[in-house]
């Protein structure tokens, strides 16, 4: 009797689990693979010493979503006409009805980052210098997944490529897990702490700056391909 008992407990326990699974995930439509774009009000260079990079931290001032109404829906709309993201029209299992980080996108698209420093970095870069063609941007955009008609997962994943390089294609429906950038030219001496100013340039012609102290160490330095 007491073994019949705890197995029907068992079992209840387990159906409990298996409801709350069922219930955890929901299903959403969507006409396009981003779910939400947040407008960009500013940013914040944070430098990781654990993970030797630049952190490029946006701030959001407002946002809308495929499930925005009125005017929003109309403006949500037209920013994903304007990165062709129309064709999607799929339906996902969502957690929660929660939207995924990696189909929040920012807005304005980025036109351009720089980077400069208060001290010499090498012969060839003087304080003041642009060090855009020694410092490497690691980003994330679904970009390519999108133009490729949604069939390329792997067009999702995180890609690099040198600041001086980048267009602002690399930039266009980046989103939000935010970009970094790394060192990847040695400079005249290590151990040194630099403060460094970024400035972001966004299509809408608006412009924002910080400042912030970096030690540059041998750990800081990424050696990779130049393209």
């Amino acid at each position: 009797m007491k073994s019949r008992k705890l197995f029907s407990i068992i079992a209840l326990a387990f159906a409990l689990i298996a409801v709350q699974s069922c219930t955890y995930l929901e299903s959403h439509y969507s006409d396009s693979w981003v779910m939400e774009y947040r407008h960009i009000s500013g940013f914040k260079l944070r430098p990781s010493v654990q993970l030797a990079d630049l952190g490029l931290s946006f701030q959001t001032d407002w946002s809308v979503d495929y499930l925005s109404a009125g005017t929003d829906k109309e403006r949500f709309d037209s920013l994903c006409a304007v990165h062709n993201d129309l064709n999607y029209k799929r339906t996902d299992m969502l957690e929660q009805g929660f939207i995924p980080s990696n189909r929040i996108c920012y807005t304005p698209d980025i036109v351009s980052v720089d980077l400069v420093s208060n001290k010499d970095y090498d012969e060839e870069h003087p304080a003041g210098t642009s060090l855009r063609d020694c410092v490497r941007l690691f980003i994330e955009s679904p970009y390519q997944y999108i133009i490729g008609h949604y069939t390329n997962e792997n067009d999702r994943l995180w890609s690099s490529r040198l600041v001086l390089s980048s267009t602002p294609d690399t930039y266009f429906t980046m989103w939000c897990p935010s970009p970094s950038l790394k060192f990847c030219k040695d400079p005249l001496e290590f151990g040194i702490t630099h403060t460094l100013t970024a400035t972001v340039e966004l299509a809408d012609g608006r412009t924002f700056s910080y400042m912030a102290d970096y030690k540059i160490t041998e750990d800081s330095i990424i050696h990779l391909n130049e393209e």
